[in-house]
């Protein structure tokens, strides 16, 4: 090594006439005509042909239109979009709070969707005045109500003591009387007004018919009332006239006495609370059995308010709630039709608008009460996006911040973070233009923060390299562009890939984010090279020799970081002298390859006429006055930034013929040298470069081994941790559980577990929908929750016919069976209206005569019926639902479905007068207002399970195998098996994220999670194998990354999160956001000059270590104003990027690191490029023969 050393320098000596010793490593290469030359990458120039050397010369000269036809580009792009968002509005940009987390495809799916839509499309506003009373319609709510709830807890006694009771009546009270719930409550008649309205239909009086009609338009002298909510803290509405409410039947249930003739509708009604009386009811309800059919209806309702240890004698309460209604039409809408869509949405705004802040200093030490209304979940999202969206203005101005100090130039950083967001606008377009993606949600907006800490990244990559380039500004720009380039386009494409994983996904929500982000990385990566050199150019043209902050920062890391002197490496057995530290290759290697040695300080330079020699003494081993000058051209800018260097004049090598190349002495001379020339280039690094290069690699080189052990120690706990990953079997949660909306389902779930769990699973019985395709998506838009499709009915449903089989079905039903959650009657009954209507029927009915009524049912329901049968049956089932305003109110809609029809056989509006008459030969015409017709397109059965919603996703899974197959067992039973075809029908849990449909939400999770992860690992290796031209850096880079995952993963089941939505998008962006630090090392490392690993590692940790730093710092502290939002996605989704990151770091910096300098390549070990090459060459040798000589000096 060193004769060949002393060779080159003879050589280029003899050329130059003088020979210089820089601070630069000089690269000498074998020429194809034998010559050699000398390559110092980053002093000499890089003559790189065609048009990447005239682009790079052209931004190093004219700085200006470089900069200025980028930025004006970024610019005019940026502006297109605020235009378009401008004039397009939500078409163009539709954020949504939503987050569509659903399988469209799936069976499940479809048949919520379908019922669902049924539901949508009835109409309930029966005999309603349109204009004067609101009523509740189900076309978007799944319950039959919009309502207003709370849920009292006092913190410790009874709920039934006087001071808690006296609170809750007083809040209650106001929020009756208030303005926001008088003028949106659900209204019905006074009793006044239903008596008259009885008297009329019961007399035929036209006077009094004709009062009705003028209290249907709104101008009669009776005027709706607010609907009693459900409430303990009332009293029952029509009391007796000797007892009033003291009697257990008065209805509805409460604790307030009413004494008013008229009855009680309003609070002032009631008498003032009176404890006596008070204890006296609830003593009534505590005593009454709410399974009891004989029981009274008023004391069995009462149990809806009170936690489930009430009863059975226990007068104690430990909980109560209370509902109150609203209903439609509200504000500006006249009536049910118009536009009951935005209708409903204004509800849920309503009670955002008027409840929240009268509910919000309810609460004290005593007594806490949690709420929940109608889409309050949404209005609340949307009014606390903006405000925890403003903390990426945080996160914006820190990263700016540490940018400009970092870079110690106000002009690149605040350009930097300005590429930064400017990125969104053509990522936008790219995303909504080419992808065709109409979605943009929560997920979308928290790329935010990930590209903040991306983009930073990339920006500190490309000014390290600017930093540690030499030589003349052309030669700077072409070699921090070829360096930076490089490297980031291996880690973009790796976090684009890891990215991309997700968008394979089949959620709407997640495939999304994965698209939208990718493009936001691979933006920056293109602005990285286009727009940010050429600010670097502008920089160094105008900025750069200006002091940024007076200095001070640079004498702060002067203080921080003290300069030391170059500290040697430990003598390794294989490697040569460890401050020569270089690398020989074969000179049967390609032209284009190094032959000769790499060494840390030789430059070729001709001498300066004017300027003496400076003599050089071998024994001292010292290093010239780096002030002196070298030649008349030190000061101008091609000299500038040159590192002083040691010369040596010829006069030197002619007097002794044994100081020839490889002579003792001249050995000896060389070995001096040296070590001086590897400490005058580390004085001439940065403060932080230096640390990496002596402290911090010296550390792990020295300590590998044990670094190395106690990773994997504390891996092995990871991976035991990681292994009892779950997934969520909750929906995905906005808000922390203090915020009073969040509490309140918890709550009433530890207090309320009467008659089955509140989470328990709801069942749904489901007739009257094509069972193969129940719902018709041609063109609807997957990423919207709102856009389901359109119902498709099965045109063979007869009700009529399929009554019979759908009543055995529902009996069935009460069954107890363990295996698919059914607890049995009465505890657990089935809500079946056709096995009502039955009852109902069968009693006397309409029919008035029950001798009659059992053979004239076996005529109505024959399969053998005709047209006149199905109307008959119809009739008599209208008559069912207008029977009592408990029997309307509990099955509808459930029954109707598009439209009712008169006896005419028009179509018409439930609530309008024209509904026609029907009657039944040898009986009375009915009036008109109780007389309704329906044609039910589809009709349900309900029933509570045994079995939690939050059960494990395979069990949930098998539950619903085992109910497909009982639901076709029911029909091989004789009355099912001739009713089929009129009977078609399917089960299904009902809501969303409550049942089957989340079940197998949860098992697409859980796969998509890990194949995301796979992939992203897949992929980082084959990149970094390509891009390092070695196998076996890119197999350990891989490890690493996977540890990384595997420890986020630990850290996950150790905070008690489970595998939901956000945990899904993580765990596969971990690849993505992991692989950035270990590729800049793995580059470094494998492009490194050293053959020997504990050296390259050492030049790898100085030569990128402050890169890794410097973008780990940006985005942990971009992050960390991810800690500070209320929605809990933003702070989970923050601390998952701050615990990569950390973790990432320390994996790439230590682990990685030792591993390397303990087990990394050497030479040409794993590099396949090399192996190919050789693999050619051999190819090309022609047997002759010499060829016993050929593979003597081949081998």
């Amino acid at each position: 090594l060193k004769l060949q050393f002393l060779y080159l320098i003879e050589l280029a000596g003899e050329e130059e006439g003088q020979l210089t010793l820089p601070l630069q490593p000089l690269r000498c290469r074998r020429m194809s005509d034998g010559g050699v030359k000398t390559d110092t990458a980053a002093a000499q120039p890089l003559h790189e042909p065609g048009m990447l050397r005239g682009v790079m010369t052209f931004v190093a000269e004219k700085p200006q239109a470089a900069y200025g036809a980028t930025c004006a580009s970024f610019v005019a792009v940026f502006v297109l979009w605020i235009g378009l968002i401008a004039g397009l509005g939500s078409d163009f940009l539709p954020f949504e709070s939503d987050v569509p987390l659903y399988l469209r495809g799936n069976v499940a799916r479809q048949r919520l969707d379908a019922v669902y839509q049924g539901k949508k499309r009835s109409d309930v506003a029966l005999n309603m005045p349109e204009v004067q009373l609101r009523r509740v319609s189900d076309r978007d709510v799944d319950n039959n109500e919009m309502t207003f709830e709370m849920l009292w807890e006092p913190a410790s006694g009874n709920m039934f003591s006087e001071r808690h009771l006296r609170k809750m009546i007083e809040v209650e009270d106001r929020l009756f009387l208030s303005a926001g719930f008088q003028s949106g409550c659900l209204l019905e008649w006074p009793q006044e007004a239903l008596e008259l309205e009885a008297q009329a239909a019961s007399t035929g009086d036209p006077a009094l018919t004709e009062e009705i009609k003028k209290m249907n338009a709104g101008t009669g002298q009776y005027q709706g009332v607010c609907r009693y909510p459900d409430s303990i803290a009332w009293g029952c509405a029509q009391p007796h006239p000797e007892t009033g409410c003291a009697h257990p039947a008065s209805f509805p249930p409460g604790i307030r006495d009413c004494r008013r003739a008229a009855g009680c509708s309003r609070p002032e009604h009631f008498e003032a609370l009176n404890m006596t009386f008070a204890r006296m009811k609830v003593q009534q309800y505590a005593n009454t059995n709410p399974f009891n059919a004989t029981a009274p209806m008023a004391a069995r309702l009462a149990y809806r308010y009170m936690d489930s240890a009430f009863g059975s004698g226990n007068m104690q309460g430990r909980a109560v709630r209370s509902q109150y209604r609203l209903g439609v039409p509200i504000g500006a809408y006249k009536n049910l039709q118009d536009d009951i869509t935005a209708q409903t949405v204004e509800v849920g705004k309503h009670i955002w608008k008027h409840f929240r802040d009268f509910l919000g200093d309810e609460s004290s030490t005593e007594l806490e009460v949690s709420w929940q209304g109608y889409q309050m979940g949404p209005n609340l999202i949307q009014e606390q996006l903006p405000k925890d969206g403003a903390f990426a203005l945080g996160s914006m101005i820190f990263v700016l911040l540490y940018a400009i100090f970092t870079l110690q130039s106000a002009f690149t950083g605040a350009m930097g973070i300005g590429m930064i967001v400017m990125g969104f606008a053509p990522a936008y377009l790219i995303y909504f233009g080419v992808f065709q993606q109409r979605y943009f949600g929560v997920f979308n907006v928290l790329s935010i923060f990930i590209i903040l800490g991306i983009g930073a990244d990339n920006v500190f990559v490309m000014m390290d390299a600017w930093t540690q380039s030499k030589g003349s500004t052309p030669d700077r720009i072409l070699y921090s562009w070829k360096r930076s380039a490089g490297a980031l386009l291996v880690t973009s494409i790796t976090t684009m890939a890891s990215f991309l994983s997700n968008a394979t996904s089949s959620f709407p929500a997640i495939r999304t984010f994965g698209i939208f982000a990718a493009m936001l990385v691979l933006v920056n990566y293109c602005a990285v090279i286009t727009y940010f050199i050429s600010v670097v150019s502008f920089n160094e043209r105008y900025f750069a020799a200006k002091q940024f902050c007076c200095g001070i920062w640079t004498k702060v890391l002067k203080i921080l970081v003290q300069p030391k002197e170059d500290v040697l490496l430990p003598k390794e057995s294989e490697t040569v002298h460890p401050t020569a530290a270089a690398r020989l290759r074969s000179p049967d290697d390609d032209d284009d390859q190094l032959f000769g040695a790499r060494v840390e300080s030789v430059r070729i330079v001709a001498p300066a006429p004017p300027t003496e020699p400076r003599p050089f003494s071998p024994p001292d081993n010292t290093m010239p006055d780096a002030t002196e000058p070298q030649s008349e051209g030190a000061g101008s800018p091609e000299e500038a930034g040159r590192s002083p260097a040691l010369t040596i004049p010829l006069e030197e090598q002619a007097a002794d013929p044994d100081d020839g190349p490889g002579s003792p002495r001249r050995l000896a001379r060389f070995s001096t040298w040296l070590p001086a020339v590897e400490n005058a280039s580390v004085s001439e690094m940065g403060r932080v470069e230096q640390w990496f290069h002596n402290s911090f690699a010296l550390f792990v080189i020295r300590w590998r081994i044990l670094i190395i052990l106690v990773f994997h120690v504390v891996l092995g706990l990871f991976i035991a941790k990681a292994l009892q990953l779950k997934p969520d079997p909750d929906p995905p949660q906005f808000f922390p559980n203090d915020v009073t909306y969040q509490s309140y389902y918890p709550t009433l779930a530890s207090y309320f577990q009467r008659g089955g769990s509140v989470y328990a699973l709801k069942q749904q019985l489901i007739w009257g929908f094509n069972t193969e395709l129940p719902i018709d998506r041609a063109g609807t838009r997957e990423s919207s929750i709102q856009d389901r499709g359109e119902p498709v009915y099965d045109p063979n449903f007869s009700v009529a016919k399929a009554s019979e089989c759908i009543i055995q079905i529902c009996n069935a039903a009460e069954e107890p069976r363990e295996a698919l959650g059914l607890g049995g009657a009465p505890e657990y009954p089935v809500t079946c209206p056709l096995r009502h209507f039955k009852q109902w029927f069968l009693a006397g009915g309409r029919l008035k005569n029950a001798t009659l009524a059992q053979a004239e049912w076996a005529a109505l329901t024959s399969v053998d019926g005709g047209a006149v049968e199905e109307e008959a049956f119809l009739l008599h089932y209208g008559a069912f639902l207008l029977s009592s305003p408990q029997i309307l109110e509990r099955y509808t809609p459930l029954n109707f479905a598009e439209y009712a029809v008169g006896a005419d056989g028009q179509r018409t509006n439930l609530s309008e007068e024209a509904v026609q008459r029907a009657s039944v030969p040898g009986e009375p015409p009915l009036p008109p207002a109780h007389t309704l017709k329906v044609v039910p397109k589809f009709t349900i059965a309900t029933l509570k399970l045994t079995s939690e919603r939050t059960i494990d996703f395979g069990i949930g899974l098998d539950m619903h195998e085992a109910w497909e197959a009982w639901w076709a067992e029911q029909y091989n039973h004789a009355q099912c098996r001739v009713r089929a075809k009129y009977a078609p029908g399917f089960q299904n849990t009902r809501g969303e994220y409550l049942g089957w449909d989340y079940f197998f939400v949860q098992e697409k999770l859980v796969g998509e999670a890990f194949f995301g992860i796979g992939i992203s690992l897949v992929l980082a290796w084959v990149v970094l194998t390509l891009a390092t031209h070695n196998i076996i850096v890119g197999f350990l880079s891989v490890v690493i990354i996977t540890e990384i995952v595997i420890s986020v993963i630990a850290f996950a089941v150790l905070m008690g999160w489970k595998l939901g939505i956000l945990e899904s998008i993580c765990f596969v962006m971990v690849p993505g956001m992991s692989v950035d630090y270990v590729a800049h090392l793995a580059e470094a490392y494998n492009e490194s000059d050293y053959s020997n690993r504990v050296e390259r590692v050492r030049d790898m940790l100085t030569k990128v270590g402050v890169s890794v730093l410097s973008g780990a710092f940006s985005t942990l502290g971009a992050t960390l104003f991810l800690f500070f939002p209320l929605i809990v996605f933003f702070v989970k989704f923050g601390t998952f990027i701050f615990v990569t990151i950390t973790y990432s770091l320390l994996f790439a910096l230590l682990n990685f690191s030792a591993i390397m300098a303990f087990t990394g390549p050497q030479e040409h070990e794993g590099d396949w490029l090399h192996f190919f090459k050789n693999l050619k060459k051999k190819k090309k040798v022609v047997p002759s023969a010499g060829a016993e000589e050929s593979k003597e000096d081949e081998s």
